[in-house]
């Protein structure tokens, strides 16, 4: 299995190495959490299968959903059948919301719906986003803690989830640390996200961004500034070693198949909070995506882009110590004083985004079962 996917990485890094998973395992408390024939698990991109077999032998789930669009996986997947007999591999893309909303449609998974003070014992998300596009994923998992919706409206659905170093980086960066961005404080307001194992060897950020713009000027066939200005994306946040070097497993490459570095993230959402009841999340959101537009610069100058008068009501709301922290040195709390306070503004924005809905998200007819046809979407 190792040797097919030597050939053709699918742009992904997969942890291989089995004897080490126990190692992983023990940092965690799952068996504690997800008791055997009382639970389901979601995998997305299983890859090699190597992790999903792992946590499926110990917390030995009910059923085993593996979403994976890989041929070769599911040519491999065959051969498990008789080792891991909960095990339903679909072939199809998790990237896709529509299959979260079919899986639940037609029986794939029978989560208990579960109030929001604690882990949802019925359900356990893993997987492996370590592609430019599953790590959008990761992104919008984030933003459904917040809104309590999708796979979070079943309480709160812990995720083990793998992804790079420079991702992780980016989640993890707490109050007062540079690069902190809207992702991260979002992240910190609403999960408790702990990196359990890591791999990462250009721990120098400098040499990151000349590796990482290199390769785009091998992609996109041009040199110079023209690279520079258009290649932003690929530089990577400045690794956060002080939490990424904390870890409990430090893998080696022996451990990781690939061309990136790898850590996997627990996350786990926080109970909801009271004042989760006082300020809507389109709200949040809104105050999250602009205040950190102006992120290197006073918080009584960063609200502005929050909409016109916005500076003037809030300094009269705020204490003028907040007001003049950077966004990035706020602390949880003064976030959600932040928030209360834009709530009450009367004259805040009547409209934060424009949203329009997914057409493939409703499938007509139910099936006589459960195939990748059916959740294939268009």
């Amino acid at each position: 299995m190792r040797e097919v996917f030597k050939r053709k990485l699918y742009d992904r890094t997969s942890f291989v190495n089995y004897e080490r998973c126990g190692e992983i395992l023990n940092e965690l408390d799952l068996t504690e959490v997800y008791k055997s024939g009382e639970h389901e698990i979601i995998e997305l991109y299983p890859c090699t299968g190597v992790w999903g077999r792992a946590v499926c032998e110990l917390t030995k789930p009910s059923r085993h959903v593996a979403l994976e669009h890989i041929p070769a996986f599911h040519e491999y997947s065959k051969k498990l059948n008789s080792d891991l007999p909960t095990m339903l591999p679909i072939a199809v893309d998790p990237y896709k919301w529509s299959v979260y909303t079919s899986l639940i449609k037609y029986g794939g998974i029978n989560p208990q719906k579960l109030p929001s003070d604690k882990i949802n014992p019925s359900l356990l998300v893993i997987g492996n986003l370590t592609t430019s596009q599953s790590k959008q994923l990761l992104d919008q998992f984030l933003v459904t803690v917040m809104y309590r919706n999708w796979l979070q409206h079943y309480g709160c659905v812990r995720m083990l989830l793998w992804t790079t170093a420079s991702v992780a980086s980016k989640v993890t960066l707490t109050q007062g640390e540079r690069h902190r961005g809207r992702l991260a404080a979002l992240a910190g307001l609403f999960t408790d996200i702990t990196p359990v194992a890591t791999f990462y060897e250009h721990k120098d950020f400098a040499k990151a961004i000349k590796i990482k713009r290199a390769q785009a000027q091998k992609k996109l066939g041009r040199v110079g500034s023209d690279v520079r200005e258009k290649t932003t994306e690929f530089a990577p946040v400045p690794y956060n070693k002080k939490t990424l070097d904390a870890n409990p497993v430090q893998l080696t490459s022996a451990d990781v198949l690939g061309r990136d570095e790898l850590v996997l993230l627990d996350i786990k959402p926080k109970p909801i909070q009271a004042w989760e009841d006082q300020v809507s999340m389109p709200a949040v959101e809104y105050v999250f995506r602009n205040l950190f537009i102006l992120s290197s610069v006073a918080l009584s100058s960063a609200v502005s882009s929050l909409g016109p008068g916005a500076p003037e009501y809030l300094s009269q709301k705020l204490p003028a110590k907040m007001m003049a922290k950077h966004p990035i040195d706020l602390s949880n709390e003064e976030f959600i004083e932040l928030l209360l306070a834009f709530e009450n503004w009367p004259f805040k924005p009547e409209h934060y985004f424009d949203i329009t809905a997914d057409a493939d998200d409703t499938l007509q007819a139910a099936p006589a079962e459960l195939t990748s046809s059916v959740l294939q979407t268009e």
